[in-house]
């Protein structure tokens, strides 16, 4: 990050780094976390970005990025990082799932074909406390049912912190994994 409000990004040759033209966001602030997923099948990434409140991505064709327009601008970033990415097994789709709201209890998702807008985004769960890390994973074998899996941390305090976990399978959209219900999350203390 530069100055705030600006990326750099830059790429190996095998030979050289190659530094690309920065990526300005229109508001300033701190940019809190990026995220970077390459897509299984092409050399495409798509990188999340939160800017202070601000949730964009960025697509990476192979030779430019593409800035999205934003998608939510009332993320709670600061506290920890609230949105991920991850793509399709058989790659070029890939879903984005963020906490919505600023007290970070509700999870929304939308589909990113290849590139990530907004549009379509749809709520998921809501869930019991604030959101504080949430991560997606890619099931490498695309035949499972079970295509993206996914984990999230909740609450500020160390001490009262659950845990959930939620799949994407494709046909059923989004349901609760080896858990009976998210929203009532049981309390996980240190050394648990």
């Amino acid at each position: 990050a530069l100055g705030g409000n600006q990326l750099r990004s830059s790429y190996w040759t095998g030979t050289a780094w190659v530094n690309l033209t920065n990526v300005s966001f229109i508001s300033p602030g701190a940019i809190y976390w990026v995220t970077l997923k390459a897509d299984p099948v092409t050399d495409d990434l798509q990188a999340v970005i939160t800017n202070g409140p601000e949730l964009r991505t960025m697509y990476w064709s192979g030779s430019t990025w593409t800035l999205s327009s934003m998608i939510d601008p009332g993320l709670d970033a600061t506290a920890g990082r609230t949105v991920d990415f991850e793509w399709n097994s058989t790659g070029s789709i890939g879903k984005l799932v963020w906490d919505t709201d600023l007290a970070g209890t509700t999870l929304n998702q939308t589909t990113c074909s290849p590139q990530c807008s907004g549009a379509g985004s749809s709520t998921i769960s809501t869930y019991g406390d604030t959101g504080r890390f949430i991560e997606l994973y890619r099931n490498p074998a695309s035949a499972d049912a079970v295509k993206i899996l996914a984990g999230r941390r909740d609450s500020v305090s160390t001490v009262d912190s659950n845990i959930g976990s939620f799949m994407w399978t494709r046909a059923s959209s989004y349901t609760n994994y080896g858990d009976t219900a998210l929203t009532t999350e049981t309390v996980v203390g240190l050394g648990e």
